[in-house]
């Protein structure tokens, strides 16, 4: 059984799954779940990019953007995805586009409105 099953079905039949069907859709997930968080020793396919590649691009986004945090350049911190879907096709799920990405991480800073214990 796949995922593959539940991709075409309305959001009115996924509300009308069995119990048992649901279980099955949740274990599927989880088993999926490796092919979106893989590190860099766990990769299946060919990449186009780089490790430090993709880093660089996403500091150079990071910068263009003036987005908050610090792009971490720790490349065993760097994740890959092996299916990120980029587009959804709500009409024809087989349409949806589904490439490889790189996941980077950002190191945010601390938010300053949370309120902090004192000793």
């Amino acid at each position: 059984m796949s995922l593959d099953k539940y991709k075409n079905i309305s959001d009115e039949e996924f509300k009308q799954l069995s119990n048992e069907e649901f279980q099955d859709y949740i274990k599927l997930k989880k088993e999926d779940f490796s092919r979106h968080y893989r590190k860099i020793n766990e990769i299946t396919v060919d990449v186009v990019l780089k490790p430090e590649e993709a880093i660089a691009i996403a500091k150079q986004y990071h910068k263009k953007s003036n987005l908050d945090g610090v792009v971490n350049e720790d490349i065993h911190q760097l994740f890959f995805d092996e299916a990120y879907t980029f587009k959804i096709d709500k009409e024809n799920r087989n349409n949806n586009d589904v490439r490889p990405a790189w996941r980077v991480l950002v190191d945010l800073p601390e938010p300053p409105f949370l309120w902090r214990t004192i000793h």
